[in-house]
């Protein structure tokens, strides 16, 4: 079993019973409840979305080790990561969540060009590093965040307005 397990914008009901599905999904520049519901066809291939490797809200998550979770307040899926937090903890795993505000799903890809999301990555390096010891063979480990920029995929329509949420939210780095 792994030391410690971190968690960004986890999809963990493919039956898709959140709430924020519902009252999210004008505010989510990158997901759909249409494009979830397709992923979840295509991954289930008839097998129940309650099944318990499926979904993780109808699996035993007992004897799990320490769970970080990071969700944006903007995520149509911000209630699968309130409700695996509840559901590890009453299973008796140490859980850390954290909510940000005004981030979208998985922000944290965008720390090169948000201060949020190098802010997330930093949280979740030292939570990892409280719960998990590095050999001496990872002495000579370096951080792979640069400060270079970012430049999304032109062909990947999502991404580009994932891309323009993140220049809106922070004028100053597009030169505004």
């Amino acid at each position: 079993m792994p030391g410690a397990c971190v968690v960004f914008s986890p999809w963990i009901d493919l039956e898709l019973t959140g709430e924020s599905l519902r009252t999210r999904a004008d505010v989510d520049p990158s997901l759909t409840v249409n494009g979830l519901r397709r992923a979840a066809t295509d991954y289930l291939h008839g097998r129940s979305p309650r099944h318990s490797g499926a979904n993780a809200l109808h699996a035993s998550l007992a004897g799990l080790p320490p769970m970080f979770i990071q969700v944006g307040s903007r995520e149509i899926l911000f209630d699968d990561s309130i409700r695996l937090a509840a559901h590890a903890g009453t299973a008796g795993v140490s859980v850390e969540l954290q909510c940000w505000p005004e981030m979208v799903h998985v922000f944290q890809a965008f720390a090169a060009q948000l201060p949020e999301g190098r802010a997330a990555l930093q949280a979740a390096g030292a939570f990892i590093r409280t719960k998990v010891t590095l050999s001496e063979t990872s002495a000579s480990y370096r951080p792979l965040l640069s400060d270079r920029p970012f430049s999304p995929p032109a062909s990947d329509l999502r991404i580009l307005t994932i891309s323009s949420w993140v220049w809106k939210m922070r004028p100053s780095l597009s030169g505004a």
